[in-house]
């Protein structure tokens, strides 16, 4: 395949008869000969066919799991002249590898730009909203949040058929994301265009994002019981669909739910092997959101030598890629751990960023508040 590259950049006339061959071999070897094919033809000044090996290369890193692939040759090809709506399509996937490796901010600027790039109302218009709807809420960016949801509840007046897979995951994002931001009646009404659209759709994909919407939502809505369930059917539909990356998120957040009703073992029990998974998919995202829920429970159950360890290290992960959110969660679960072990000083200071962090996330506030005053009374400032 290397030695046929180099004819198709050397060779014009042999190009149109190098190119077909190049297409049936990738078909048959994958990944790696994209690449070749894709390098030879930009040495050679075939720009154009280049961008095309390179466009390849990128969906296959990115079923691959290979995240840092897909940044790299995505801007491979967009040096190669991509432009259009396959620009547009190219920095959706860069913005849902650097979410997968919880770079949101970096995600949020590639997510923006797909999205004023591509059709509004079009399926790779739709996965970017869905994609930016939870980089937002993870940064707090409650207009941004908003804005999304307006524009959903516009084209949501267009989809009259139900079961449109795009149209259904980005419902549920952006309900969810509306939903941890305190935007009730926003997410109400997001969520209500969800169940009208997937009404009498049995797809798997379709189910997977119903029930991920279904179990956020429970518990503002007085079934908090009932999150666990919506997130196991979830996660087992995301296997069906083969979307193992939102299989295992949803795991985890089958785990996070264990927390809601203290079955601190049962959390372990799914925690641990999400954990696993993750690692091994490059879904760092994942690690640092399953490794601050494990550590909670390990807290709970006396364990909190390894608890303060995990939950330092999430911590230090979601302030590195601003995830404001997790990083008020986690200074949260911390001021607890160091109350248990008596470190007063420092579990003030954990509870007071934990409050700073979560001013835009009502839900989350009231619990970091509630921390905050348990220390103070250990810390014999009743007043305050």
């Amino acid at each position: 395949v290397g030695d046929a590259a180099q004819l198709l950049a050397r060779r014009p006339d042999l190009r149109e008869a190098g190119h077909r061959l190049a297409a049936a071999w990738l078909e048959a070897a994958g990944e790696t000969e994209a690449m070749v094919l894709a390098q030879h033809y930009e040495r050679g000044g075939d720009l154009h066919r280049a961008a095309t090996w390179f466009v390849q290369a990128v969906d296959m890193a990115l079923e691959g799991k290979d995240c840092a692939g897909v940044v790299e040759r995505v801007e491979r090809a967009v040096t190669c002249g991509v432009h259009g709506e396959q620009l547009g399509k190219l920095r959706l996937r860069q913005a849902e590898a650097h979410r997968w490796r919880g770079e949101f901010v970096e995600s949020e600027k590639r997510g923006i730009e797909a999205i004023e790039i591509l059709p509004k109302g079009s399926d790779a218009w739709l996965v970017a909203v869905g994609e930016m709807a939870a980089v937002f809420g993870k940064l707090g960016s409650v207009e941004r949040v908003i804005e999304l949801g307006d524009s959903m509840l516009e084209v949501c007046e267009d989809f009259v058929a139900p079961g449109n897979e795009g149209l259904l995951g980005a419902l549920s994002r952006t309900s969810t994301a509306a939903l941890m931001l305190s935007k009730n009646e926003m997410a109400e009404a997001l969520f209500q265009e969800l169940e009208r659209l997937v009404y009498g759709v049995d797809g798997p994909l379709a189910q997977a994002w119903l029930h991920r919407a279904r179990a956020f939502r429970a518990p503002y809505v007085s079934y908090p019981g009932s999150s666990g369930k919506h997130f196991a059917l979830s996660a087992d539909a995301f296997a069906r669909a083969g979307d193992v990356r939102n299989a295992c998120l949803q795991r985890a957040n089958y785990g996070a739910a264990c927390l809601e009703y203290g079955d601190w073992r049962g959390a372990e029990g799914a925690l641990r092997p999400a954990i696993v998974d993750a690692e091994r998919m490059g879904a760092k995202h994942i690690v640092s959101s399953a490794q601050r829920d494990l550590g909670y429970a390990l807290a709970r159950c006396g364990q909190v030598t390894e608890a303060r360890k995990l939950l330092e290290e999430a911590v230090a992960e979601f302030a590195a890629h601003g995830d404001r959110r997790l990083e008020g969660v986690g200074h949260d679960e911390l001021a607890y751990i160091l109350l248990l072990l008596g470190d007063l000083e420092p579990a003030e200071n954990h509870a007071r960023l934990a409050v700073e962090r979560l001013d835009m996330a009502p839900a989350f506030l009231c619990h970091a508040k509630g921390s905050l005053a348990r220390v103070l009374l250990a810390r014999g400032q009743v007043e305050a």
